[in-house]
């Protein structure tokens, strides 16, 4: 009997995807359907965001400011998740950091993110995030 992909499996594949889904759905076309409430599993209702400036904002803010961006992001936008790594595991959840490297309006970004991970078998993809931490990274000068 097989156990099934390891938490840190788990845990990648979400990080992974997620992003894939938000440029999916940022960049959409209104003939495109797109899952929006597998999105809104992915997050645990305790869940708390830390954007880079430094605002908090709970699992409702994030939904409705994610639900309201749909198509608003010109092409090209590119997300590539650099570095993945994790930080602290225990058996039920993950603390992982990883860079998401950003290509808009012709600027690339990096920021540094945290993440708390949890497995739940009711999220699309086995884990639900509880916790992200974003800080920018200043551009590397030449």
């Amino acid at each position: 009997m097989s156990a099934g992909p390891s938490i840190e499996a788990l845990a990648r594949a979400e990080v992974e995807d997620l992003h894939r889904f938000f440029v999916q759905w940022f960049t959409a076309g209104d003939d495109q359907e797109i899952d929006f409430a597998a999105c809104e599993r992915a997050f645990a209702a305790d869940f708390v965001l830390v954007n880079p400036d430094g605002s908090r904002h709970d699992r409702k803010a994030v939904i409705e400011r994610l639900a309201h961006a749909r198509g608003r992001t010109a092409r090209p936008f590119e997300i590539t998740i650099l570095e993945l790594r994790t930080v602290w595991l225990r058996n039920d959840a993950i603390l992982v950091e990883y860079i998401e490297q950003q290509l808009r309006d012709g600027r690339t970004t990096h920021r540094r993110s945290a993440a708390l991970l949890s497995p739940d078998q009711a999220a699309p993809r086995g884990m639900v995030w509880r916790f992200l931490q974003e800080t920018w990274m200043m551009p590397v000068s030449a």
